[in-house]
């Protein structure tokens, strides 16, 4: 393994992630656009992507595997090139019928990355995994933060076609670019060279892996439904200063997820400093308080809670990850981080169709934010029922 082809992976890996989240998170900014240009209500328009975040859950096992037998390289290529071509197909759709496939086939794409770039970049690093690891994470927070800014600018003063065209450029040359890499050998192959690790016992594994894969199945929908819901919920609760324009309820979403991004760095450190299950916990037990905040609330408040939801939400991930390293056995860890990603992205399509439900009789996101509390209450109580554990040494601080 040359340093070129670890730098290169390390790059092509952060910029998958980048990708693969903004692919997935733009659709909630453009639909505000498409809910004008098509005269349809917000509901009906959130419920095109529901097809797409399906296969971005359902599509990752088969992916990992396809990786395992063919190629872990020519997967990422595919991933990257593959989203492009979709991100373009979507902006010629001229209709629901017509994008409603293509993004099916972007949802397809996206579910490459997780269970293919994840043990890519961990197989190429040379060294301070964990730090190469972080690094990725950031990149692919701030995925949906981009994804808010850069589509909300682009639906209002160049149009919603454009918003799909400008990223699916960069994209498809971003990934003709890792093919020329490959066929020149710059980007060479390597083996799975497992970095060993420590066994820390197994006593109440499957019990502490059955409470995990609650919580975060519970996490995926909090997760998507906030994500999903924040560009109109601003527009309508802080219209003030949204004033009906897409590109001001776009900058607002940018910022609390470029926050919450950075707030995965923070709760790393809190997870390598206090004991696992006290963070994690403390994490639920804050979103229960910030989630019913944001239902009943409105005006600049909105804003200041929000911040607060989606940085309590991405400051737990180090924890989590670490708690499923640690339970999930040795010969199975991959398996159980695919598991994970698919509760994760496989709980978006759940998650639009509760916004569609709520919105459908209500016209407010009041009893959503309720209701997502309540089901961070049950992950609270979860939470508390794990067994303490203390940070586990040598261990990267996220697994994403």
């Amino acid at each position: 393994m040359t340093s070129v082809t670890s730098r290169l992976a390390m790059g092509f890996s952060c910029l998958g992630h980048f990708y693969m989240h903004f692919a997935t998170a733009m659709f909630f900014t453009v639909a505000l656009a498409l809910e004008q240009a098509w005269k349809m209500p917000f509901y009906e328009i959130n419920e095109l992507w529901t097809w797409g975040a399906l296969f971005v859950g359902l599509a990752a096992l088969p992916a990992g595997r396809l990786a395992d037998r063919w190629s872990a390289r020519g997967m990422m290529a595919l991933c990257i090139l593959g989203m492009g071509a979709a991100m373009l197909a979507s902006g010629f759709a001229n209709g629901p019928d017509q994008i409603v496939i293509v993004l099916a086939i972007l949802g397809i794409f996206a579910s490459i990355y997780h269970p293919v770039g994840i043990p890519w970049l961990i197989a190429n690093a040379k060294e301070r995994t964990g730090v190469a690891l972080a690094v990725n994470g950031l990149f692919g927070g701030l995925g949906p933060a981009a994804a808010a800014l850069a589509t909300g600018f682009l639906a209002e003063y160049a149009g919603w076609r454009w918003a799909f065209f400008i990223p699916g450029i960069v994209m498809v040359g971003t990934g003709v670019v890792m093919v020329l890499c490959i066929t020149t050998g710059r980007l060479v192959s390597t083996g799975l060279a497992e970095k060993k690790r420590e066994a820390t016992g197994n006593q109440g594994a499957m019990r502490v892996f059955l409470i995990l894969m609650l919580t975060m199945f519970v996490a995926g929908v909090v997760y998507n439904s906030t994500q999903a819901a924040l560009p109109k919920f601003f527009s309508e609760r802080l219209s003030g200063f949204v004033d009906g324009q897409v590109s001001h309820a776009a900058m607002l979403v940018s910022i609390v997820y470029t926050v919450a991004a950075l707030m995965q760095v923070l709760g790393g450190m809190l997870a390598d400093r206090y004991p696992l299950k006290r963070v994690y916990a403390i994490g639920w037990g804050l979103q229960i308080a910030f989630l019913t905040a944001l239902g009943l609330l409105s005006g600049l408040p909105v804003f200041v809670v929000a911040l607060l939801v989606a940085s309590t939400s991405g400051g737990t991930l180090p924890a989590e990850n670490m708690l499923l390293f640690k339970y999930a056995p040795a010969s199975h860890r991959g398996l159980a981080f695919g598991a994970k990603y698919v509760l994760a992205f496989g709980a978006a399509p759940l998650g639009l169709q509760i916004i569609s439900f709520v919105r459908d009789r209500t016209g407010d996101f009041t009893w959503l934010f309720l209701g997502l509390a309540v089901a961070a209450f049950l992950a609270f109580i979860a939470a508390v029922m794990l067994p303490g554990v203390k940070k586990l040494p040598g261990q990267p601080v996220a697994a994403e």
